[in-house]
């Protein structure tokens, strides 16, 4: 969209390796955002057990802005363009300090299509969160600017 905000992946042994810069849109003089966006069959995530989505992050190897959001996506559309549903991640440190947790509840996501809240759009029960084929973060939420690295572990349905 015009913007210089740039990231890339790479695949470790046991981690998936988010890096990247958010920078300043010059013609909305706003800061930029970079997502990732992890595809596949997330069908688990339905399950009437779980109350959330967890990204675990390797903390000691890990900056980046805050609040980082969530994403997901299910199918829906709106006027022909699939909804994504955008949350602020939550945050949850293990008791050695080594893994972060970023999470949210169900509950905590919002539809939006384009930048716009789309308050018809269903809600992520069982039914739609069956369907969903996208999982990811985004830079979005934290309105910043600069170098970022997120060390992913694993992702994770919250019970």
């Amino acid at each position: 969209m015009g913007g210089q905000s740039h990231s890339y992946v790479l695949k470790g042994e046991d981690r998936v390796i988010w890096q990247g810069e958010t920078k300043i849109v010059d013609f909305l003089d706003a800061p930029g955002f970079c997502m990732l966006e992890t595809k596949g069959d997330f069908s688990v995530l339905g399950k009437e057990h779980t109350v959330g989505i967890g990204f675990r992050i390797d903390n000691a190897k890990s900056e980046f802005m805050h609040p980082m959001g969530l994403a997901l996506q299910n199918g829906y559309k709106k006027h022909g363009f699939e909804v994504v549903y955008l949350a602020d991640a939550r945050e949850r440190l293990s008791d050695d300090g080594q893994m972060l947790e970023l999470y949210a509840l169900w509950t905590d996501f919002v539809a939006d299509a384009h930048g716009q809240d789309v308050p018809d759009a269903p809600d992520l029960d069982p039914e739609h969160l069956s369907t969903i084929h996208v999982v990811g973060l985004t830079t979005y939420n934290s309105h910043e600017v600069g170098p970022f690295s997120v060390e992913i572990l694993s992702i994770v349905g919250l019970e």
